[in-house]
């Protein structure tokens, strides 16, 4: 029960934190062009992530869960799901790279020529990141199989609140791309510590 409260108390604070992330973007830069190139880009990514997570859930996790008394089983368990996720998240994004402009064109025709390269640029940055979210996510849940609850929890929010004030000071100097970088900079940071963990 107690374990149950904390873990969720994080994630609370992970919520809380990307949510105030956003809205400091939005006091700096307020509701205009660039802000939403920036919401738009998301938007891909975002999709692959959902679609890619809950796959990879469904075929790992019951693995992991069974193999989780052997810990030199799963973690051949691990890195087979490890490498999966990223052959799988390497090639989505590279693919939609490649057709980034016509998903741009396709999704976002209200948008004028500078939102569009906006688009593109912030997009290619969230594709990157996305597969760091992507095995992070493959870490966090095989992690939980062998009762790393609570560092795995404290490591996402620790890099969740460090972003909001890198945020801060550096994306009203450098700009929305700032923002894009830091994100990718987190996702990356999360990802290693959980690896070592």
């Amino acid at each position: 029960m107690k374990q149950s409260l904390i873990i969720g108390i994080l994630s609370l604070i992970q919520i809380a934190a990307a949510f105030f992330l956003n809205i400091i973007v939005l006091r700096i830069f307020g509701i205009n062009g660039e802000t939403d190139a920036y919401i738009a880009a998301q938007v891909v990514p975002l999709i692959i992530i959902g679609i890619i997570i809950s796959a990879l859930n469904s075929v790992w996790l019951p693995k992991l869960s069974a193999n989780s008394t052997n810990l030199y089983y799963w973690k051949f368990v691990l890195s087979k799901s490890l490498g999966q996720a990223f052959i799988i998240s390497i090639i989505l994004s590279i693919f939609v790279f490649v057709i980034s402009k016509y998903l741009i064109l396709f999704f976002f025709s209200g948008f004028d020529e500078i939102q569009k390269q906006m688009v593109f640029h912030f997009m290619g940055i969230f594709l990157i990141s996305m597969n760091f979210f992507i095995m992070s996510s493959q870490l966090t849940n095989a992690l939980r199989t062998i009762d790393k609850f609570f560092e795995v929890e404290l490591i996402n929010v620790i890099g969740s609140l460090l972003a909001i004030p890198l945020v801060y000071f550096f994306s009203e100097k450098f700009g929305l791309i700032s923002v894009c970088y830091i994100l990718l900079l987190k996702s990356f940071l999360i990802f290693v510590a959980q690896y070592f963990l």
